[in-house]
């Protein structure tokens, strides 16, 4: 199923892109999902329902998470002044803690980061080392605070997007002697 985001829905019509009987939009003026039927757009949904496992479902039958997928996949990288604003983000997040984890469990991703304090062998900071990884992956297309204090940066690696959530992980380290 091919999914896209479009400012307008009349960008879609207006398009000389020919689409696929099932396509799924987006559009950005009033957040509604239409499907393609062969020769029109329908409105296929408005709503979202919360589900118990904090996932939400469209009508499309879709979860936002691989309904973001296929959207983030036809983005363009992220500019220098976006690149900018993530390392901000992530230098405020690593004013409060020791140990981060950047986890992508699609793509059976995980990594710690230790904060040392003084730094006793330095690679640079947290920011600068998960940016450098990040692009080594792929192409960061894009990224958000979520509400529980994670960055999510999404990278596209060889034709799939992918969530990375950046995290405090303080909590899930026990030093030993």
């Amino acid at each position: 199923m091919n999914v896209f985001y479009t400012d307008t829905i009349g960008e879609l019509y207006n398009s000389p892109r020919k689409f696929k009987e099932g396509t799924i939009a987006i559009s950005g003026e009033d957040q509604k999902q239409y499907c393609y039927t062969g020769n029109e757009w329908v409105m296929i949904g408005t709503t979202t329902s919360s589900l118990s496992d904090n996932s939400t479902t469209f009508q499309t039958g879709m979860n936002l998470y691989d309904f973001n997928k296929n959207i983030m996949i036809q983005m363009d990288p992220i500019n220098e002044e976006e690149l900018n604003k993530l390392m901000s983000s992530i230098n405020e997040m690593s004013e409060y803690g020791m140990y981060y984890m950047l986890l992508c469990k699609d793509y059976n991703y995980y990594t710690i980061f230790h904060k040392n304090i003084p730094p006793i062998i330095s690679t640079g900071s947290i920011a600068s080392m998960v940016i450098i990884l990040c692009q080594e992956l792929g192409s960061i297309v894009g990224w958000e605070k979520n509400n529980d204090g994670a960055i999510e940066i999404w990278i596209n690696i060889d034709n799939e997007s992918y969530c990375f959530y950046l995290f405090q992980y303080d909590a899930g380290i026990v030093e030993c002697n």
